[in-house]
Parts: C-alpha cells; structure tokens; sequence
C-alpha cells in the first residue's frame, strides 16, 4: 500500500520572499495574525520553532507587501490555516515590523541637527543645478 503523505504538510499555496525562495505554505507551517493597527497583520511563514529560546524563526509578510492580503487569509482560515485575531501585536513582531519597515522622518522638527545641515546643503546643491539648467535654456 502506498503511503500517504501528511496533507498538514502539503502547501496549498506558495509566497516568494524578496531573494526569490519559494516557500511551500502549508496549515503546519504558515499563520496569519491580524490586529487592531492593521500596519501589524502578517503571515507568517515558519522555518524553524527553537525550544530552547522559546523563538520562531521564519519569514514575515506584512499587509502592505500583498496586494489580496484579506483574500489570502480568508482563504487560510477557510482551509484550516491558523489564525489569530489578537488587539496587541507581539513586541518581537513590532520589532520586526520596524526592521523591516524603518520609519522616515515625517516632520523636520524631529530631524537631528546634522541631519538638517545635510538637507539644507542638498537643497542649495540642487536649486544650483536648477539654476545652471535654466541658464543653459536661456542662452
């Protein structure tokens, strides 16, 4: 008799990380978490579950890198996927969530002193360009 294979194993679906790996995402492997910040909700895709340090250790799709993220989680927690609806996110998700997408300076109060400095400097550099195009137009 042929053996069967686990289906908790069997991907149903497959995502690519940003190095182009295909990963086979199955309901053993693959979770979604979604929160009441939607920036938070992800799926997560499972490598390896160490015991020892009590920490997951995989790869992270954020709702702003999948076009059909509500689609594809509706789909996980229709074929058996876990997912958790939780208020908080984890604080080693939020870490995540910031390595993976830094925060920019948004208003120039909070920019650092060298950091204006520079700005200024870039903006005179190219409002010079700008001049010297015109000038070249002109004549």
């Amino acid at each position: 008799m042929e053996k069967q294979p686990n289906k908790e194993y069997q991907p149903l679906f497959y995502m690519q990380t940003l190095d182009g790996e295909q990963l086979g995402c199955s309901t053993a492997n693959t979770f979604a978490f979604l929160h009441d910040d939607p920036k938070y909700d992800h799926i997560f895709y499972l490598v390896e579950a160490d015991a020892e340090d009590e920490h997951d250790y995989g790869h992270y799709f954020w709702r702003n890198s999948i076009p059909e993220f509500d689609k594809l989680v509706e789909f996980m927690d229709t074929n058996g996927f876990y997912v958790e609806i939780g208020n908080d996110p984890a604080e080693v998700d939020v870490h995540q969530y910031l390595e993976d997408n830094p925060p920019l300076p948004n208003e120039e109060e909070n920019w650092s002193k060298e950091y204006k400095d520079r700005a200024d400097k870039w903006g005179k550099f190219v409002v010079y360009l700008f001049e010297q195009e015109l000038k070249n137009v002109e004549s």
